[in-house]
């Protein structure tokens, strides 16, 4: 569980890097309970998300799957999000709020 703007409120997730603070100037848009940040803003100028807006669930199975092989992700771990990854997320969503941030 995780505090979220209404800019995306689900996205697939697979990473090992963590952002603990937040820098000067920088809003907060996606976090979770460990105090984890997962995307941040700066209007004009920055807009950073840890998950992956560009991912489908059957890339996200397959990635698991070999994460899980490869000894990077425990099974039970790997397994949950095998089972979560064709749950509706807002990749789309996400991607489009980049365009217009890139002005495309």
């Amino acid at each position: 569980e995780g505090r979220l703007t209404n800019f995306g409120k689900t996205l697939h997730l697979m990473n090992r890097d963590i952002v603990k603070t937040c820098p000067p100037n920088m809003e907060i848009l996606a976090s979770n309970t460990n105090g984890k940040i997962h995307s941040l803003y700066r209007p004009g100028a920055i807009f950073t998300v840890q998950g992956h807006p560009e991912f489908n669930g059957e890339i996200i199975k397959e990635l698991l799957k070999m994460r899980i092989e490869s000894g990077v992700v425990p099974e039970d771990t790997g397994n949950d999000g095998i089972g979560r990854a064709a749950l509706p997320h807002d990749g789309l969503a996400v991607t489009i709020a980049f365009w217009k941030f890139l002005g495309i």
